[in-house]
């Protein structure tokens, strides 16, 4: 009966050259037979025996005694009687030296893909530690307090944890943000509706802060607080750069022509860094079965506001701003804010100290900003649309109203900080193996300021 299924299924595959096969077969469809001979050759069937597999599989055919017998038997001697139990214990007590240089297959390498939050990437930055300990140990720290945080000492004043307060006052702008439109002649490049419809400016509206306050505002909050400062700061707003733009007024020799506040955004971006591996346990060692040295690490988030612009000599132009509520409850006039050095300055980038400071900490984030527009624009060029020009990004500095823009060298010195961070945060996701040891050694400077570390480290230190 088996040899009878060899013989049927090298037939139905063609395979005339199958020593199941008699000379007559190959010209009509065999019948089923309960006899005859073959002549099969045991060298040819253990190299191809036409079993129907993809790869060439061959049998073993013990055709004669001789076949058991050991390299160098005599050809007179009987073949030995085996015994299933003594074969066992026989292969058991063989020693099998151990190979010292094993063929290890060569790792495939190729690309995959990574996803980051961008709200994450300063606090990334600042401790590298608190990073590992999120991305590998999936521990969601707190953010991240450095040495210069000096407005978690003042927090309670408000009444609102400084979050809760800076949701209010995004509200408000985004709500009672003005827009004044393109005018007769339409913008200069193609904006959606929504972009250019003229709005009336309304951000010192007493109801569009009231709005906010009843959808934002937890219960037991000082509702007189936080309407002194948010309207100290809306007022400031309106009589700054930003209010005199979406007022239709021409400032720095750009005039909006449209805008949006809370624009959503994709964007992914190439990363290269140093390689790594991954790989499975063995009893011999790790096994190596991919190692990366690429990815692609993808971000979504959400953009304060986007204004178009254009220039005197008509050029296009476009521009992230993000608004920025710290120090808010100095306003209170309990405390002096650093930021309030600049309070009427008109000059386009940082006038003080705490200025920079402000721009330093939310470098990474507006780099983002910027890369996720000019990857916009670039998609319209390919397109064969007209592209406006990425302007730096700016701050919208909430105490004093002033919108301050990225000088060009601290704008690329971000985005070279934004690759670096990027790049740890691809290794520490795609690696097998990344000891904590690795980036304690690496960014010990950046490390000890983070008093986040400090802290747990303390508990921990003082715990049974």
């Amino acid at each position: 009966m088996w040899l009878e299924s060899l013989r049927m299924g090298s037939w139905r595959r063609n395979e005339y050259n199958s020593p199941w096969l008699s000379p007559t077969d190959a010209h009509s469809e065999p019948m089923l037979v309960n006899g005859g001979d073959r002549k099969i050759c045991p060298a040819s069937i253990m190299e191809d025996a036409y079993l129907g597999c993809r790869n060439k599989t061959g049998i073993i055919m013990l055709h004669h005694p001789e076949c058991f017998t050991g390299l160098g038997s005599d050809e007179t001697s009987s073949p030995p009687r085996f015994n299933k139990g003594e074969i066992i214990d026989t292969a058991s007590r063989i020693i099998i030296e151990k190979d010292h240089r094993p063929v290890i297959p060569e790792p495939i390498s190729y690309s995959t893909i990574v996803r980051a939050n961008p709200s994450k990437l300063p606090s990334y930055f600042d401790c590298p530690r608190c990073h590992w300990m999120e991305v590998r140990a999936g521990l969601e720290s707190s953010t991240t307090m450095t040495n210069d945080d000096s407005q978690n000492r003042h927090e309670h004043s408000l009444s609102v944890d400084p979050a809760t307060f800076g949701n209010v006052f995004h509200r408000i702008i985004e709500i009672g943000i003005g827009n004044p439109g393109p005018g007769q002649n339409g913008p200069s490049t193609p904006l959606p509706k929504s972009w250019t419809t003229p709005i009336e400016d309304r951000i010192n509206n007493i109801e569009t802060h009231q709005t906010a306050f009843r959808e934002l505002l937890p219960p037991g909050a000082d509702l007189e607080k936080v309407s002194e400062v948010t309207s100290t700061m809306s007022h400031r707003v309106s009589d700054g750069k930003l209010g005199a733009m979406v007022r239709g007024l021409e400032v720095d020799g750009r005039k909006v022509e449209g805008l949006r506040t809370e624009m959503p955004f994709h964007i992914s971006i190439p990363v290269e860094f140093e390689s790594v591996t991954r790989g499975k346990w063995t009893p011999d060692g790790e096994e190596v079965l991919i190692s990366l040295d690429s990815t692609r690490v993808e971000l979504s988030g959400i953009i304060d506001l986007v204004l178009c612009a254009t220039s005197d000599d008509g050029a296009p132009a476009i521009r992230a701003i993000d608004l920025k509520t710290t120090d808010a409850s100095s306003l209170l006039g309990d405390w002096e804010s650093g930021l309030l050095d600049s309070l009427g300055d008109d000059s386009i980038g940082p006038s003080c100290q705490a200025e920079e400071s402000l721009l330093h900490k939310h470098r990474l984030q507006m780099a983002l900003y910027h890369l996720a527009l000019e990857e916009s624009e670039s998609d319209k060029e390919r397109e064969g649309l007209i592209r406006r020009k990425v302007l730096p990004p700016a701050i919208l500095v909430g105490v004093s109203g002033r919108l301050v823009e990225y000088p060009p060298e601290t704008l690329d010195k971000a985005k070279k900080d934004l690759e670096k961070t990027l790049a740890l945060t691809a290794r520490m996701s795609l690696a097998s193996e990344f000891p904590l040891s690795d980036v304690e050694k690496g960014y010990e400077d950046r490390i000890s300021k983070c008093r986040t570390c400090s802290i747990s480290e303390e508990i921990e230190s003082k715990s049974p």
